[in-house]
């Protein structure tokens, strides 16, 4: 027997295998023999006929799969994967991804890997079939639709939007008790999403939460680029006794002055920051009794000689350190009142109501903008 399967080994190694140049790993060569001979693979199995090729003296390979043909003869070489083939032969599409049944179940939120694990073991769990699973390391498909308690278990977003109202600190929880983003989020999210920076607590407007690391790294990184626009209210002295077209030709040389300066860049304590006047909105007067007040509490004596409005600008970043855009006007010498964001890169506020959350649709042009920043 041992000088059958050396014999067998040989027939083998004299077929060609070094001419075919393929990657085996634990093969079964079955030659004219009848014996098997062991390689070390384990993802691929050669399977020879059992008549002889007469012009060359070798067993004919069996048709394959890879349409590889040993030349100088009509044999050919079949390999059989055990791997499942990442193309469908018929469409060319890619087939979903396989995980286990308790990982995705995690991954969705549902649960710790420990708490699906015992939903799973006690019969909670179903297919879209309606089959029930009992085995946790049961493979599916990433795009299955799970059945918990007979309610559908849908995949997690990439992202979620937040309005973020004034005094919400842009934290997980406070020791002082201040209001934050601990409860903000629904259960099935909050295990597994984080904040996307931050927005100052005295901020307004659109907040993200990732559940992806290194989307979060790549949407705050000033490398990516993302943009973030922001509607930002600033304070202006304006002439008492100026006329309409005094003040319009007033506003055009701040506007034009502005837009210079912030995109020369502003000089703040961290450096030299740039930004983008995307637009001057609209003006608000402040009225008598509100100018009064400013300057009595500026300590300010006698007759006022000017006037106040609030302006709302529509501006632009890149960066999104500490306080930027308040410290880029402020030191352009027009402090901000109040700031709202609305954009950040592709996806927007809209009409998404203060304290309020929504999802970012895998399908939506914001979800595809997140995955085109993956790179997926």
């Amino acid at each position: 027997m041992v000088i059958m399967a050396a014999n067998a080994a040989r027939s083998c190694l004299k077929i060609g295998f070094a001419s075919t140049r393929l990657p085996f790993s634990r093969a079964v060569c079955t030659a004219v023999h009848g014996t098997s001979f062991l390689f070390p693979s384990r993802s691929r199995v050669l399977r020879f006929s059992s008549t002889e090729d007469s012009n060359q003296g070798r067993p004919p390979y069996a048709a394959g799969d890879t349409g590889d043909e040993s030349t100088g003869s009509e044999s050919k070489i079949s390999i059989i994967s055990k791997a499942s083939s990442k193309k469908n032969k018929k469409g060319g599409k890619e087939k979903a991804e396989m995980f286990r049944l308790d990982r995705l179940l995690a991954n969705r939120g549902v649960g710790t890997r420990t708490e699906v694990t015992a939903l799973v073991r006690r019969g909670k769990v179903a297919l879209d079939n309606k089959k029930v699973v009992k085995d946790p390391s049961f493979h599916v498909r990433s795009d299955a639709v799970l059945l918990v308690d007979h309610v559908p278990v849908h995949p997690l977003p990439l992202l979620v939007v937040y309005h973020k109202p004034f005094g919400v600190h842009s934290t997980m929880g406070d020791p002082m008790g201040r209001p934050n983003l601990e409860d903000v989020l629904p259960p099935r999210l909050a295990k597994t999403f984080h904040p996307v920076g931050r927005l100052d607590a005295d901020t307004t407007g659109l907040l993200l939460f990732s559940r992806d690391g290194q989307l979060t790294q790549r949407l705050l990184h000033p490398s990516s680029n993302v943009q973030r626009e922001y509607l930002a209210t600033v304070d202006i002295d304006v002439g008492v006794n100026e006329n309409e077209e005094e003040k319009k030709r007033k506003e055009a040389d701040f506007e034009a002055a502005l837009r210079a300066k912030l995109a020369a860049g502003v000089k703040t304590a961290d450096g030299i920051y740039e930004a983008r006047l995307l637009e001057v909105m609209h003006r608000k007067k402040i009225e008598d009794d509100e100018v009064n007040s400013i300057e009595e509490e500026k300590g300010a004596e006698g007759r006022r000689s000017n006037a106040r409005e609030e302006l709302v600008l529509r501006v632009g970043v890149s960066e999104g350190k500490h306080r930027m855009v308040r410290r880029l006007l402020a030191n352009a010498g027009y402090p901000v009142v109040a700031l709202h964001r609305v954009r950040y890169g592709h996806i927007s506020l809209g009409t998404l109501s203060e304290g309020e959350v929504t999802e970012i649709k895998a399908q939506s042009e914001g979800g595809q903008w997140a995955r085109r920043l993956l790179g997926s």
